[in-house]
């Protein structure tokens, strides 16, 4: 199977639970899909580095919506 929905990945560089190489993998395994990194961060980057993210997320759902965001708007 493929996926076919915008796909947003965040990694932190740090993580030893998961691997960026792993999160690197599946980006180029995904058609269009973002991968954003945070330098030093490990698993526990979403709450470490909450506004960063938050940040990002939302400017990958804006892009969603907007059809900016490498592949068709869902509907």
């Amino acid at each position: 199977r493929q996926v076919t929905a915008p796909t947003l990945i965040l990694s932190g560089s740090a993580d030893v639970d998961a691997p960026y190489e792993d999160a690197e993998r599946l980006a180029a395994a995904i058609p269009g899909a973002r991968l954003y990194t945070v330098e030093g961060a490990n698993h526990a980057m979403l709450i470490t580095h909450k506004d960063e993210l938050n940040a990002v997320i939302n400017e990958f759902l804006r892009d969603v919506l907007s059809g900016d965001a490498g592949v068709p708007p869902q509907r």
